[in-house]
């Protein structure tokens, strides 16, 4: 499977252009394809990087799906699938986590609610994770379709959104949680205490 997997890869990134060395590795459940030293096949040289990243990973991402058809079409269940570049991943994943402390603390030093950008379901798992240890505040995601706002609210404030939202209210940097499809009820009660 890794090995289908890893040509289809390459073979998308040759029609966008460009050449690179796919890497797969298994992490327990998921397999990840890594893609390395990309390269414009005219000889072209720039941010290839940024360009199989995309804005905020959307590439990546818009990739990640392409991979996890093909996974799901020949049958692997159970396993997930993450395409990475030049570790874009990790320090996306850092940056998010660095985000919701943030914004965690300033729910509890001024009990007013935080919001992010919109996410897509696995950065939004990241968040909620990453407020389930800190006592005090809890999380939900609210919007429709895939990419939802998280909002970071005081533990015990019931879920009621009276328009306190806090005055940054964007999440600034740029598979896990499901979906509430908008109804305002935790997403999969990540971080929900």
């Amino acid at each position: 499977m890794a090995g289908t997997l890893r040509e289809f890869l390459a073979g998308v990134l040759d029609r966008m252009g460009l050449t690179a060395e796919v890497v797969t590795r298994t992490e327990e459940d998921t397999l990840v394809l890594e893609i390395r030293g990309a390269a414009l096949k005219d000889g072209t040289r720039g941010d290839v990087a940024g360009l199989v990243i995309g804005r905020k990973g959307a590439t990546l991402d818009a990739l990640q799906y392409l991979a996890a058809k093909v996974l799901g079409r020949h049958g692997a269940p159970g396993v997930r699938v993450v395409v990475d570049a030049e570790g874009y991943r990790e320090r996306r994943r850092e940056a998010l986590v660095a985000l919701a402390k943030e914004m965690a603390a300033h729910v509890l030093r001024t009990g007013e609610i935080e919001e992010t950008d919109l996410l897509p379901a696995h950065e939004r798992r990241i968040v909620h994770l990453a407020c389930a240890d800190i006592q005090g505040v809890t999380t939900r995601s609210e919007g429709d379709g895939d990419v939802k706002r998280l909002l970071v609210l005081p533990a015990g404030d019931g879920g009621e959104i009276d328009g306190n939202r806090g005055p940054r209210g964007g999440a600034g940097p740029g598979d896990g949680g499901g979906g509430d499809g908008g109804g305002g009820e935790p997403d999969d009660n990540f971080g929900n205490r």
